[in-house]
């Protein structure tokens, strides 16, 4: 809904470990990182300073925006639209 793709499971599968190989072959413009339990509160250089990640931007977004299905989820979209289309999206 937000203009992304995932490109490590098909639509409707459950997520599963990705292996590090697999992060990098992939080419990837963003990393959002969405940890349940975590909120907001997991630092995006713990993330980005992995090799595997190369250069991509790495996005921290709370994980109550995704994992719930709620109105909060229709925030998540937004802040996802706004992170990944920052020149066409407009809140």
């Amino acid at each position: 809904a937000a203009g992304g793709r995932y490109p490590f499971v098909d639509p409707g599968e459950r997520s599963r470990e990705v292996d590090p190989a697999a992060v990098s072959a992939a080419d990837l413009d963003h990393v959002v990182v969405h940890v349940c339990g975590h909120g907001n509160r997991v630092d995006p250089a713990t993330v980005a300073e992995r090799d595997w990640i190369g250069d991509t931007p790495v996005h921290v977004l709370d994980d109550s925006l995704l994992n719930q299905p709620s109105p909060a989820l229709i925030d998540g979209i937004e802040r996802l639209a706004g992170l990944l289309h920052p020149d066409s999206y407009t809140p």
